[in-house]
């Protein structure tokens, strides 16, 4: 089979558009490839701020607990208690 210009122009042309057309679909694609992977990261870091902020509540929570120890003695001295029975 014998092509003319025309003929390979055409099928040119027509390859060129194809071509655009799947690189724009490519392209949408690797973009919402791209988002789908962020949700993983944005998942990670939410974690890892909760935990952070899990240690920071349990080391409130510990310091509470020596201030409530500390605060008991001080009221039993207050009180005067010796330690004698009657």
């Amino acid at each position: 089979m014998i092509y003319t210009r025309g003929d390979i122009r055409k099928k040119l042309v027509i390859m060129l558009i194809l071509g655009f057309i799947l690189g724009w679909f490519c392209q949408i694609g690797y973009y919402q490839f791209q988002e789908y992977r962020k949700i993983p990261r944005d998942v990670e870091e939410i974690g890892i701020f909760l935990r952070r902020l899990e240690n920071k509540i349990d080391d409130e929570i510990q310091l509470y607990k020596i201030y409530a120890k500390a605060e008991g003695k001080l009221r039993e001295e207050k009180r005067g208690d010796t330690g004698q029975k009657w």
